[in-house]
């Protein structure tokens, strides 16, 4: 039949294919909710700046995943994958305590948490 070679290649690539797709839906679902996610998250003032903002965010994310494999593609390789995950743990932990709730504050109940990432609304 096929050698181990062979089936190791074709088991890779099919990996390959359906991260891609995940991903690709993954963009396709916020391309398509960017309008619901802008009046959300967003300025209320100005509908097309809230829009502007939410295509940016989407448009990092273009440029932030390949950023982050050739840098942690780099950590992996000259200080173990084992440094690398951990690396990566203590990362998403850090962006996951900054969502908690905080303080109600005087712009609009929102938390201090939110505030200091749109500078401009304050």
């Amino acid at each position: 039949m096929h050698s181990p070679v062979q089936a190791q290649t074709r088991r890779a690539v099919s990996a390959a294919v359906i991260g891609n797709v995940l991903e690709w839906y993954d963009f396709s679902v916020y391309a398509f909710v960017a309008v619901i996610i802008a009046r959300k998250f967003f300025p209320q003032g100005d509908d097309v700046i809230a829009l502007l903002a939410t295509f940016l965010a989407f448009g990092l994310g273009f440029v932030a995943r390949p950023l982050g494999g050739i840098i942690l593609g780099r950590v992996g390789d000259t200080h173990g994958a084992t440094q690398q995950i951990f690396g990566e743990g203590l990362s998403f932990a850090k962006g996951r305590a900054q969502e908690i709730p905080g303080p109600q504050t005087k712009h609009g109940g929102k938390s201090m948490f939110v505030k200091p990432a749109f500078p401009a609304q304050l």
